[in-house]
């Protein structure tokens, strides 16, 4: 006969597993760390996308983490026509694309692979916050 856990608990959606983790001692940069690792995927896969006339704007491009999200930055005070790159509308005759025409298109393409990579993670953490969650005192 198989052993039954100790204990069950559903968790559902990422704010609430970070919650439970924290509430067991888990280590939150491990949420970081895994919005991090992703952002820099697409940062690869997106970045040689950019035109390069000076390269100034893709140097800008950087792939950031925190403990709920993974975004990328590009383009700053000094290059603020990221956007005009990315969408269009300026100048007259540039059409507007929705959708994007870099950046955004890299992330459909790799949504995927975004997806695995997240489960993959996330299943790491599960099973850190079960082995925690074991050694806790009733």
């Amino acid at each position: 006969m198989a052993d039954k856990p100790l204990a069950q608990i559903e968790v559902r959606g990422a704010k609430q597993l970070r919650r439970e983790f924290k509430k067991v001692g888990g280590d939150m940069s491990e949420f970081t760390l895994m919005h991090r690792e992703i952002a820099a995927k697409v940062v690869a896969k997106a970045k040689p996308r950019i035109p390069e006339k000076t390269g100034a704007l893709r140097k800008t491009m950087k792939g950031k983490g925190t403990q709920s999200r993974a975004s990328i930055k590009w383009g700053k005070d000094k290059l603020p026509y990221a956007a005009i790159v990315e969408f269009g509308g300026y100048p007259k005759g540039r059409p507007f694309i929705k959708a994007g025409r870099h950046v955004f298109p890299a992330i459909r393409r790799m949504h995927p692979q975004i997806i695995n990579d997240y489960r993959e993670h996330t299943d790491r953490i599960v099973d850190k916050f079960n082995a925690l969650r074991l050694t806790q005192p009733d």
